[in-house]
């Protein structure tokens, strides 16, 4: 599952010829990041403070969550529940009770039957807004005022259909990912969409090793032979045309190797050599069923990947220095999903074998890692989206 990243661009180093301002390949020799970014336990506490709790992380669907529901969602050490009220709107808080500190629900989602949310304790009450509306006990202190021991409040925001949450006090609702580049999945029906299918798989590597691999197709041509067939670009190694050092003298090449896309014939990413018996979803352009997926990432928590037929999110999760959870999400329209004909479990299973061909290689890498030897790695020119995830990581480290 090889993706260019959305949140940063990275141009050519400059050589010692003439720089191509369009070309996006790197032009000079850049090392990766020392080895012990990758394990050491005081490194990986700073990312989580500065990366993890700072930015929005993608949790579900917002239909997941039902009037009177909660859901809960770990990021490092930090627990949140996620509640939606009887009015229908959202609300996330720590789940953390404001008596004595204790986790208020333990389950990883259900209903709250009594409306509230009621500490298993000492059975202090919240309404689903937050506010404290209940006290257990014959007496209390003269100063006590339920209004200042509301639950600790987590922004909380709706995109598209899709749930996210950020533990920065400061951070502003109305999150909107990719920044400039959203428009890439503007002709996507997002929001109504429905889950088919998700799974999820615990990798032996660290958060960062696996968004390295989703930014390069430099692994494509040996490590995913069936997503090189249907996509013959990928099996250049490349991600996109500017990447190809000889871009200009390709770009009017029409073959699919050369301008991107599905190749000729194919229609989705499916066993089935590409085809699907589900219709496509309705207002994609011509382009877009030409190039036939279209992706986009929001670091640190997901990408998101579209196809003509099918919607898929990876939703990323540190679960320590040297494990990540990867949860995959797969959305189709409710047409398709009603017809008999249709059947995702060859979308499924195409995407699974990649999944799982990015996972061996991820552990491998992060195996190699202890080498007494090795210090830190070197980028190909091919890489370039790998140094901006890296630089991006520094700049957050930095701020």
């Amino acid at each position: 599952m090889s993706t260019a990243s959305s949140n940063m661009t990275v141009k050519a180093r400059e050589t010692s010829g003439a720089p191509d301002e369009y070309y996006v390949g790197l032009g000079r020799l850049e090392k990766s990041l020392p080895k012990s970014t990758y394990f050491d336990p005081a490194q990986y506490d700073r990312e989580l403070k500065a990366i993890w709790y700072k930015e929005w992380n993608y949790v579900c669907r917002s239909e997941a969550i039902d009037r009177g529901s909660f859901r809960r969602h770990a990021i490092g050490d930090q627990d949140v529940l996620i509640v939606r009220d009887e009015q229908g709107d959202l609300h996330a808080y720590h789940n953390t009770c404001r008596h004595r500190g204790s986790r208020l629900c333990t389950a990883q989602e259900g209903s709250l039957n009594s409306g509230s949310i009621v500490c298993p304790y000492h059975a202090w009450t919240y309404a689903l807004d937050g506010k404290l509306t209940g006290v257990p006990g014959l007496a209390m202190p003269p100063d006590f005022d339920k209004a200042s021991f509301s639950l600790f409040p987590v922004a909380v925001s709706v995109w598209r259909g899709f749930v996210f949450i950020n533990l920065d006090p400061t951070a502003v609702p109305n999150f909107e990912p990719f920044g400039a580049r959203v428009a890439s999945l503007a002709n996507w029906p997002l929001e109504e969409l429905r889950l088919g299918y998700s799974f999820s798989l615990n990798v032996a590597c660290n958060w960062k090793i696996f968004w390295e691999n989703s930014s390069e197709c430099y692994h494509c041509p040996g490590v995913h032979p069936e997503l090189s067939k249907l996509v013959p670009m990928v099996g250049r190694g490349i991600l996109e045309l500017r990447q190809d050092p000889n871009w200009q003298e390709n770009q009017h090449k029409q073959h699919p190797r050369f301008q991107g896309g599905i190749a000729e014939g194919v229609m989705t990413y499916s066993i089935d050599d590409g085809q699907t018996k589900g219709s496509s979803f309705p207002g994609l352009t011509d382009e877009d069923l030409r190039t036939g997926f279209g992706i986009r990432t929001n670091w640190p928590s997901v990408v998101f990947a579209a196809n003509i037929d099918m919607v898929r999110t990876h939703r990323v999760r540190p679960l320590g220095t040297e494990e990540t959870e990867v949860s995959v999400e797969y959305f189709f329209s409710e047409e398709n999903l009603a017809n008999p004909e249709f059947d995702p479990k060859s979308n499924i299973e195409f995407t699974r074998r990649i999944m799982e061909q990015d996972a061996k290689v991820c552990e491998l890498n992060q195996a190699g890692l202890r080498s007494l030897e090795f210090q830190s790695g070197v980028l190909m020119p091919s890489e370039n989206y790998v140094l901006a995830f890296q630089e991006w990581v520094r700049s957050r480290l930095s701020a």
